[in-house]
């Protein structure tokens, strides 16, 4: 998302500690707001991990979580920052060349 989430884990989350449970609720930030979240542990131990974004709102923030400095827990997506993603050119926009 815009603000760097994934997973419905959003940044400041407690469930970027959880460190036992794979699965936890989560309050998301706009309708609907109860939701379940895998956490980080999942993320961690995939074998693979895709991610899917798109549109021109996402491009600062993807750029953020690809090559910004590691800040999971203001970009959570950065949990995600190894694995596959799948950018639309307004997304990628803001990455420049390399």
């Amino acid at each position: 998302g815009p603000d760097g989430h994934t997973a419905s884990l959003f940044p400041r989350s407690p469930a970027l500690r959880e460190t036992a449970r794979k699965v936890v609720p989560a309050q998301g930030p706009v309708p609907p707001v109860h939701r379940l979240t895998i956490t980080p542990v999942v993320i961690a131990s995939a074998r693979r991990v895709a991610v899917l974004t798109a549109g021109a709102a996402k491009a600062p923030v993807v750029a953020q979580v690809l090559r910004g400095p590691w800040r999971p827990e203001e970009l959570p997506a950065q949990l995600a920052r190894e694995g596959t993603w799948i950018v639309d050119r307004a997304a990628a926009s803001a990455l420049g060349a390399g």
